[in-house]
């Protein structure tokens, strides 16, 4: 799955990874980062469109309770073309609401994702957010995650989906909606 790198500043300036065509700017295939060590100046915004195929809640640094929950979002590239969990989760890309993005973001839920994927399965979404190192992963493996990498988007600071009967692009912005209207 490839995504686009964004200015390290940008998230403080409210703009997004994408050219003046609407595209996602330069890209980088995130499982190509999957064991490397490597010195990103932090923090990197990204932009990775894909099939979102569920969405689970995930504890916070050990904290209990819906509002200090993460929710995962199971990511997988948009040129599979019946993607399930079992078969493709071992190819995804995390990305993942936060509660405090959450606060700002009332859209930014399990609920309504899972509400807007099809009966077959998928949702197409263009995910912008933070490139993180999910250390505790890599440090402590058990359980073992599912997927090739450790790395995330988190937090996710922007969603826009493909609603239903429309045909959506990684050059335009034309027909993409954003989950927070």
């Amino acid at each position: 799955m490839k995504l686009a790198l964004g200015d390290r500043n940008a998230r403080t300036r409210g703009q997004f990874p994408r050219n003046s065509s609407g595209r996602c700017g330069k890209r980088v295939n995130l499982l190509l980062l999957a064991h490397s060590w490597i010195e990103l100046p932090a923090p990197i915004v990204i932009c990775c469109i894909g099939f979102s195929i569920w969405t689970r809640r995930s504890c916070n640094c050990d904290l209990t309770g819906q509002a200090n929950q993460d929710n995962h979002v199971v990511l997988v590239d948009r040129r599979v073309k019946n993607p399930t969990l079992a078969k493709d989760e071992i190819r995804s890309v995390t990305a993942e609401f936060t509660p405090r993005v959450r606060l700002k973001h009332r859209n930014f839920t399990k609920t309504k994702l899972n509400s807007l994927i099809s009966p077959t399965g998928k949702l197409l979404v263009r995910v912008t957010g933070l490139l993180m190192f999910d250390s505790k992963h890599f440090f402590h493996p058990d359980p073992p995650v599912k997927r090739d990498t450790d790395w995330e988007i988190h937090p996710i600071l922007k969603v826009e989906y493909c609603p239903k009967g429309k045909t959506c692009r990684a050059n335009s912005d034309e027909n993409w909606r954003d989950l927070d209207e």
